[in-house]
């Protein structure tokens, strides 16, 4: 991959690291509501897939999905990696229960999805793959800067967050 599209693929992976860690944070802010309605129930559901969905996403970059036409860490000589979720929060069940209709969506109840320890796990590959890049890499206005990655990834989290679409 040429440095200029480089520099364009780390600003859509930077997209991807700030929803990830703002939908977070929406879920974080919507622990601290009073009595449960359904308007804080769909909300809920809306952050947890949307976090689910980017989250996926970066699994796939980080994992090196064989499709040439996705953004792959090995794009930037980078090896992958294989990342360790919490049980039952793995890439299938995220598939199962977020991306496809499955039969199994209507057997079981949904995982308690372990947000922050997701979040917190990406963020660990996230570490490694920019100490791995060189400056040049990187695009030269704030979006994808490593500065901007740097800052992304040193926000704490306010508290555990657990999400789940049960109990509705």
């Amino acid at each position: 991959m040429e440095t200029n599209d480089k520099q364009l693929a780390l600003a859509e992976i930077y997209y991807e690291l700030l929803m990830l860690n703002s939908t977070e944070r929406q879920l974080a802010k919507l622990h601290f509501y009073g009595k449960e309605n359904s308007d804080l129930t769909l909300k809920r559901r809306i952050y947890t897939e949307s976090f689910l969905i980017h989250a996926r996403n970066l699994i796939d970059f980080f994992e090196d999905w064989k499709n040439d036409k996705d953004i792959r860490c090995s794009d930037f000589n980078i090896s992958k990696a294989s990342v360790k979720l919490p049980d039952n929060n793995t890439k299938s069940e995220i598939n199962k229960y977020l991306s496809h209709l499955t039969k199994e969506r209507i057997k079981k109840q949904s995982p308690l999805w372990e947000i922050t320890k997701i979040k917190e796990e990406l963020h660990k590959y996230f570490k490694y793959f920019l100490s791995g890049l060189p400056e040049d890499s990187f695009p030269k206005n704030d979006f994808g800067s490593k500065k901007s990655f740097e800052s992304l990834l040193s926000k704490p989290t306010r508290m555990p967050q657990i999400a789940s679409w049960q109990n509705d």
